[in-house]
């Protein structure tokens, strides 16, 4: 059976699949170059330079200066030829003429401004609320399904670093590093100032959730996070996690010229719009994403304070 006859008795799945690839031929009829990163992250963009130790890519949002040092290998990707979009785009439109106007998962791909639509936010919400349950079973299932949901569920769970829960704050920062989540690394340097006291010991509740924050940050960024449950340094780890975000403190410049909230390619959540060709562009981005110093009263898990105090636990004097 050739190809035109499957379009003209396409399936719903099909017929969708048809226009996908169409649209993604479109976007790569210029030959484009995948940089595969020691960090497991691939970037795709059009390389516009490799001299010396930095190979700088162009992408969609701008361009990223990548050290060699960094980079595992280069693989050139092949662009689409004229004759392959016109054949795609013939058998989209094609199919769209055949298939239904309406499918049974049609709401499911109405977009919302976060690119979700409001039948699949609000699954994403209920789940992330059933990372706080009391049951275990509950909260696993919940895990499960949120991890399926790959990137569609990272905004909530970024919100979720800053629960009142225990359960949902570890689940998140355990989650957002399965998903690769650079658009979370600013929210997850929050919480981890937040739960890194300025002191020689991590409370014991907050030690899986540090651990869980490091290795995850570690995963998406590349950068090492060595903190420990004891350590005489460990604020000075975290210091310097943040210098490597905001860039120098003592910089004379605004935004610092090595800031890496600034040249950091992915938005992140909650990010305001700025126009590309905003002359304070760097500027408004390096406000809008450089880390504080506000410190979140987390509360350690009900079991632990019950666990010490008893029944009569004190949680009005619980904040940290």
């Amino acid at each position: 059976m050739t190809t035109h006859a499957v379009a003209r008795r396409p399936g719903r799945a099909f017929a969708g699949a048809l226009c996908a690839l169409a649209l993604l031929a479109a976007r790569t009829a210029r030959a484009m170059d995948a940089v595969h990163l020691s960090t497991n992250v691939i970037l795709k963009g059009r390389i516009v330079s490799e001299a010396g130790d930095h190979v700088i890519l162009e992408l969609e949002r701008g361009s990223v200066k990548i050290p060699r040092a960094d980079i595992v290998r280069i693989e050139k990707l092949p662009a689409a030829t004229v004759e392959e979009l016109e054949r795609l785009r013939a058998l989209a439109a094609e199919s769209a003429e055949a298939s239904p106007a309406e499918t049974p998962a049609a709401e499911e791909r109405v977009a919302s401004p976060r690119g979700l639509s409001p039948k699949a936010e609000e699954r994403i919400k209920r789940l992330v609320a059933e990372l706080a349950s009391e049951d275990p079973a509950a909260r696993a299932e919940a895990r499960a399904k949120l991890e399926r949901e790959g990137k569609a569920a990272v905004a909530a769970l970024t919100g979720a670093l800053f629960s009142e829960s225990y359960f949902a704050r570890l689940a998140a920062a355990e989650l957002l590093g399965k998903a690769g989540a650079r658009e979370s690394v600013r929210d997850m340097l929050v919480a981890l100032r937040s739960a890194v006291p300025d002191s020689t010991r991590v409370r014991p509740w907050q030690r899986q959730f540090v651990k869980a924050l490091s290795a995850s940050l570690e995963r998406i960024t590349g950068r090492p996070v060595d903190i420990r449950e004891r350590m005489a340094d460990q604020d000075k780890v975290v210091s310097r996690l943040l210098e490597w975000w905001d860039g120098p403190g003592d910089s004379k410049e605004t935004p610092p010229r090595e800031a890496a909230c600034v040249g950091w390619d992915t938005p992140q959540v909650g990010e305001p719009e700025v126009a590309a060709d905003d002359p304070e562009r760097a500027r408004k981005l390096w406000e809008a994403r450089r880390v504080g110093a506000r410190v979140h009263p987390y509360r350690p898990p009900r079991a632990f304070v019950e666990n010490v105090f008893g029944e009569e636990a004190p949680w009005a004097a619980e904040k940290e």
